[in-house]
C-alpha cells in the first residue's frame, strides 16, 4: 500500500457508480465516527510501527476531515460534488473512499480501527483541552464549553444559523438590545479535540459579538451599549 499522503485522495472521481458501489457496504455509525475522530485527534498513531495501518487511518483521517469540513482548499471538485449529496457521514466517507479506489470503512472495520486506536499511546504534544470560547475550523464557528451536568466535560458545537435576528435597542418594544438566538449542533469532545480548530481573532470575535448580540468570547448576551459596540463584554474584553 502507498505510504500516506494528500494525493492519495486526489484521484479521478466516477461520482455515480462510486457512490452506487458504496452502498453495497454497512457504513461505519455516527457514534462510531464520532469516537474515531477522537481517537485520531489524541493518539499518536501515526508512529505506529506498522506501515499498513498508518496508510490505512490516515486515509480515513483524510475522508473524515474532508466530510467534517466541506470548503476545505485541499478537497477536489469531484469530491466536494459527492459531498454535495445526500447521506449519513459513513455514507459519505465511503463514497469518497470508493471514488479514490479505495476500501470502504465498513461497520465492522470501524469497530476494528476504534479498537486499535484505544491501543496507541496518546501524543504528547496534544493538549487534551483549549480555553473555552470560539473558534474556527475553516470558515465554521465553534463554540468551546464544558458541560454543566456530569462528567464536567469539555465539548464542541458548530454554528448552524440564526434562529431569531437580532433587535438593536431602537427598534425594540423594551428599549434594549434583543441579542440573536443562534442554533448550534452539537459536536461533543471530537470536535472540542479537532486539532485544526484555530481561536478567533480579537477582530473575528468583535465582529460575531457585533453582528448577534452575544459576547464574541462567552456567547453571553451583551447589555450596555459601548459592550455592544466593542463585541465584547467587560470580563472578556479584559482578557482579550
Amino acid at each position: 500500500m502507498d505510504p500516506p499522503g494528500e494525493d492519495t485522495m486526489a484521484t479521478p472521481f466516477d461520482t455515480k457508480s462510486r457512490v452506487a458501489a458504496a452502498q453495497y457496504v454497512r457504513p461505519a455509525s455516527d457514534p462510531q465516527l464520532s469516537f474515531i475522530r477522537t481517537l485520531l485527534a489524541e493518539r499518536d498513531w501515526k508512529s505506529v510501527e506498522d506501515a499498513e495501518f498508518v496508510a490505512r487511518t490516515a486515509i480515513v483521517s483524510v475522508a473524515l476531515r474532508w466530510v467534517d469540513s466541506r470548503d476545505l482548499d485541499e478537497i477536489p471538485e469531484s469530491a466536494k460534488a459527492i459531498l454535495a449529496g445526500k447521506g449519513t457521514d459513513g455514507e459519505m466517507i465511503n463514497a469518497i473512499l470508493i471514488a479514490a479506489q479505495q476500501e470502504p470503512l465498513a461497520i465492522s472495520e470501524a469497530s476494528d480501527l476504534i479498537g486499535r486506536l484505544k491501543t496507541v499511546d496518546r501524543d504528547p504534544a496534544v493538549s487534551t483541552e483549549r480555553e473555552d470560547g470560539f473558534y474556527m475550523l475553516g470558515d465554521t464557528i465553534v463554540k468551546l464549553y464544558h458541560t454543566v451536568h456530569g462528567a464536567n466535560k469539555q465539548v464542541g458545537a458548530k454554528f448552524v444559523g440564526v434562529i431569531t435576528e437580532k433587535v438593536d435597542a431602537a427598534d425594540s418594544p423594551t428599549g434594549k438590545m434583543r441579542p440573536a438566538e443562534i442554533e448550534w449542533e452539537y459536536g461533543g469532545m471530537a470536535l472540542a479535540r479537532n486539532p485544526r480548530l484555530v481561536r478567533m481573532t480579537p477582530d473575528q470575535a468583535a465582529k460575531f459579538g457585533q453582528v448577534y448580540g452575544r459576547c464574541g468570547r462567552c456567547a453571553s448576551p451583551l447589555t450596555k451599549q459601548e459592550s455592544i459596540e466593542r463585541g465584547l463584554g467587560p470580563v472578556c474584553a479584559s482578557k482579550a
